[in-house]
This record gives structure tokens, C-alpha cells and sequence, in this order.
């Protein structure tokens, strides 16, 4: 078949078949809009915690936090948590 006769058939069988051709563009924006949300949201949580990792709420303890941090926890989260109280890092 030449390029030209399937882009005939194509044109025909979306005017003959309407609504299945506007229900499925549908369904595709539906879908890739659903996907933006869903990305955004992960993104949205991720950041949200990686900030409470970072930063450690004020009424917590901590001193608790800080022995955590300075025996368990790998130096890299240290930092953060120094950059958090205004501190230089060491």
C-alpha cells in the first residue's frame, strides 16, 4: 500500500468511527495528564521529606537527635543538619 492510500483509509475510518476516535484522544489526555499529577505529587513528597530529614522540627529533642546524628548516622547527614542550625559545617 502506498503512503497515500493508508493515509486515506486512516481519514476514513476516523470520520466513520467519531466517538471512538474522541473517546480515545480522550483517554490519552486523561492518561498523560493523570501521569503529570502523579509525577508532581511524587515530586512534592520527596522534597517534603528530604526537608524534615534535613531539618529537624523545634520541639523535638535535640539533643537526641544531635547524639543520633553524630554516632549512627554518616557524616553527610551531619552536615545538613549543622547547615540547618545556622552552624558552619565541620
Amino acid at each position: 500500500m502506498k503512503l497515500q492510500d493508508i493515509n486515506l483509509l486512516v481519514r476514513k475510518n476516523m470520520k466513520k468511527n467519531r466517538s471512538r476516535t474522541f473517546m480515545t484522544v480522550f483517554a490519552v489526555a486523561i492518561g498523560c495528564s493523570f501521569l503529570i499529577v502523579l509525577a508532581s505529587f511524587a515530586y512534592g513528597v520527596q522534597k517534603g521529606v528530604v526537608e524534615k530529614m534535613r531539618c529537624p522540627l523545634p520541639h523535638r529533642q535535640t539533643k537526641h537527635i544531635d547524639s543520633l546524628i553524630n554516632h549512627r548516622i554518616p557524616r553527610y547527614f551531619t552536615k545538613l543538619h549543622d547547615s540547618c542550625n545556622n552552624t558552619p559545617p565541620a
